[in-house]
């Protein structure tokens, strides 16, 4: 399996456990779109290119009487250009969230959170099997 592939399947698990947590909750999953592009001599060959949301954003959710939620979802080991993508953007961090779904393995995924005042991702909580884990001192 592709690694494009695991990512995709990681969104969709993504939207599907904020719908279980939040079923009022409206997720809009933005995919990978597929081009098909014309090589001389080559034919006709399918390009696939990234369709994030402001170029970071793979899930957007909304609810009445929530903030909006952006979410990144990665697989990626070493997320500080992640978190970097995501600082460049004008967040109004007192209506919207700016969260990062990091999965750590295979039942492990790692929730940050961006700071209203710092900017800067903190730690929210861990997803263990598909359970939150608050995290330590909270």
């Amino acid at each position: 399996m592709s690694r494009r592939s695991r990512g995709n399947d990681f969104q969709d698990w993504c939207k599907k456990w904020l719908e279980k947590q939040y079923p009022a909750m409206a997720v809009h999953n933005q995919k990978s779109v597929a081009t098909l592009i014309k090589i001389p001599g080559k034919g006709e060959v399918w390009v696939s290119k990234r369709n994030d949301i402001f170029g970071c954003v793979d899930l957007v959710a909304v609810s009445y009487g929530t903030k909006t939620m952006f979410i990144q979802c990665t697989l990626d080991v070493s997320i500080g250009r992640k978190f970097k993508e995501l600082k460049e953007i004008p967040w109004n961090l007192f209506h919207e969230d700016v969260m990062v779904f990091q999965k750590k393995g295979p039942r492990r995924v790692v929730v940050f959170d961006m700071d209203c005042t710092s900017r800067e991702f903190v730690k929210s909580f861990e997803i263990i099997g598909g359970k939150v884990k608050a995290k330590e001192g909270s």
